[in-house]
């Protein structure tokens, strides 16, 4: 086994790895961690089952069983990545009911391979040393056939992915180059497959030179890897180049005297002016405020407070929530005190609240309540 196909094999131990690290991950954001997880882990499967493919050992009686579970990660690769784009967008969930369609393919690949494993593993071999025709006759139709129709898949998540999402967060830049660059990763890949099986079809490319394909995964692996991994601080609108250590702003510009001086600006700005109270605002608005570029807006709130933008603000919003309970207790909807306090949706109110709290806001007010009226007794 000659040294590419063991780095191969390293990156796809590689992908298990962090697979792992994701799903174990104490995050605010376990969902979608395991999305990630599960797409990591059908990358890994496939760079595993390539260098089996390209030195041959998959092709004996002993590994012939999983020569066709190929299709398995290769029809859920688009789903998933759809899945994980719409949930760090929209915090959609996956809904069996409405989203069942999207596992079609998925179905399909195990229902057709099924016929396939009912022999054992030197039949199966005879099956592929007789040709491709003496598989495909076990099968619903040919796979050859089933490439393609996979490929078409990919690039309708492609186009659908860039028409959904590709303009989300048109008003925050950080967010907007966070979607789009992993957005151009999966299209990247999309591409790579969708080149490969046209070359092969009309006969420029054979089956063994399927390189083109496997190269491009690890780099969505490792790319979106990264991301994902600060998933928290870009999507809290922190800096993006914060997130990635080679173009890692430093802080150059900003004294301490000048820094101690933004910070007490910033104090009084959020007591006095109330900033937090509009829904809309962005670190480039809480900037201009400050009188102070954003690079160093950013830099006194993760210095001074040990914090990013996002859980800044909402714990500014938090306090004035609870404030707002506290006085007018029944007065309002719990979702009406989320507007008021600065939220713009009620799961944003409701998250942030129980982070800063450990309570929900119907929890905590029910506890004022009893509070009072103990009070009252």
């Amino acid at each position: 086994m000659d040294f590419t196909y063991l780095l191969f094999l390293v990156l796809a131990f590689q992908s298990l790895l962090i697979a792992i690290l994701f799903v174990f991950r104490k995050s605010n954001t376990k969902y979608t961690n395991i999305l990630w997880a599960f797409f990591l882990l059908i990358t890994s499967w496939m760079f595993i089952l390539t260098v089996l493919f390209w030195t041959q050992l998959l092709f004996n009686g002993q590994r012939a069983h999983f020569v066709l579970t190929y299709y398995i990660p290769l029809s859920s690769f688009a789903p998933l990545f759809f899945f994980y784009i719409r949930k760090i967008i929209t915090d959609k969930s996956i809904s069996l009911k409405k989203d069942f369609w999207h596992f079609i393919p998925l179905i399909y690949s195990v229902t057709a391979i099924n016929p396939f494993y009912f022999f054992l593993g030197t039949n199966k071999m005879n099956l592929f040393l007789n040709g491709e025709e003496s598989v495909n006759a076990y099968q619903l139709f040919p796979f050859g056939y089933f490439d393609a129709i996979l490929v078409l898949i990919m690039v309708t998540y492609g186009i659908t992915i860039v028409n959904k999402y590709w303009k989300t967060y048109k008003g925050n830049g950080n967010l907007r180059t966070w979607t789009r660059a992993i957005i151009l990763v999966f299209l990247g890949c999309v591409f790579s497959f969708t080149l490969y099986y046209g070359l092969y079809f009309f006969g420029f490319l054979s089956s063994e030179q399927d390189y083109g394909i496997i190269l491009f995964l690890p780099i969505l692996a490792l790319i979106i890897t990264i991301f994902a991994f600060n998933y928290n601080t870009i999507f809290n609108d922190t800096l993006v180049e914060n997130v990635i250590p080679s173009v890692k702003y430093k802080k150059t510009g900003l004294s301490k005297n000048y820094s101690l001086e933004l910070k007490g600006k910033l104090e009084a700005l959020m007591l006095n002016d109330k900033p937090h109270l509009n829904s809309e605002l962005r670190l480039d608005n809480l900037a201009e405020l400050l009188g102070a570029s954003r690079h160093h807006a950013s830099q006194i709130i993760n210095e001074y407070f040990d914090s990013n933008f996002f859980d800044f603000i909402n714990s500014h919003r938090v306090a004035e929530a609870v404030e707002l309970l506290e006085i007018k207790k029944k007065e309002v909807t719990l979702s009406e005190v989320g507007y008021l306090a600065g939220f713009n949706n009620t799961v944003s109110f409701n998250k942030a609240f129980k982070k800063n709290t450990g309570l929900t806001p119907s929890k905590y007010r029910e506890q004022l309540l009893d509070t009072n009226r103990v009070f009252n007794y």
